[in-house]
């Protein structure tokens, strides 16, 4: 026996997002900014972003978020790669467990809130970081506005300035900083205390 298996995309923060905002529909989004009910449909399935200035403000005020709490670059990269079109798979019975676990399924909800817990954490330390340690560490490990763009220390010396050795240090001393950030938040929190 062969079974039809369809993996069909949808971005569920935008999804929750218009919810939360109060737009039970599709429709309502659409009329609220003024297009189609297919464009924020297309939005919903991945097949296509916002793109104009004017769509990313009117989203950015009816869902008050930022347009990268819904599109970040990693999912219009997929956009642009077409990624959210479906996927049709024919398995047969015997292959369906080794095909639920395989590459074609999208992480777990719970998977999701950990990763976004662990994203706010990270955000939270590298607050207690200077602005010159901070910014070399989100690009060395492609964080916040360099989110996916790892860069090298000969890369960030460059754009900074500096010789690489200083790059380095500073790296070295931010590490540092981030441990004991860590090991005093865990501190604090088994006591109770946050």
């Amino acid at each position: 026996m062969r079974i039809r298996a369809i993996l069909r995309f949808r971005n569920e923060d935008l999804t929750r997002k218009r919810l939360i905002a109060g737009f039970k529909t599709q429709k309502e989004l659409a009329d609220f900014i003024g297009v189609n009910q297919n464009i924020i449909s297309s939005w919903e399935t991945l097949k296509s972003y916002p793109q104009s200035e004017t769509l990313i403000d009117s989203l950015e005020i009816a869902l008050n978020c930022d347009i990268y709490d819904i599109f970040p670059p990693e999912i219009i990269k997929a956009i642009n790669e077409k990624i959210g079109i479906p996927i049709e798979k024919v398995v047969s019975v015997k292959q369906l467990p080794s095909f639920t676990r395989g590459e074609y399924l999208l992480p777990s909800p719970e998977d999701i809130f950990e990763r976004k817990e662990l994203e706010k954490n990270v955000e939270d330390w590298l607050g207690g970081l200077r602005e010159r340690e901070r910014k070399i560490i989100e690009m060395r490990f492609g964080l916040g506005k360099y989110r996916g763009t790892k860069c090298t220390l000969r890369e960030i010396a460059a754009q900074m300035g500096v010789g690489g050795a200083r790059i380095r240090q500073i790296e070295a001393k931010a590490k540092n900083k981030l441990r004991n950030i860590h090991q005093s938040k865990k501190m604090l929190s088994s006591q109770g205390l946050i």
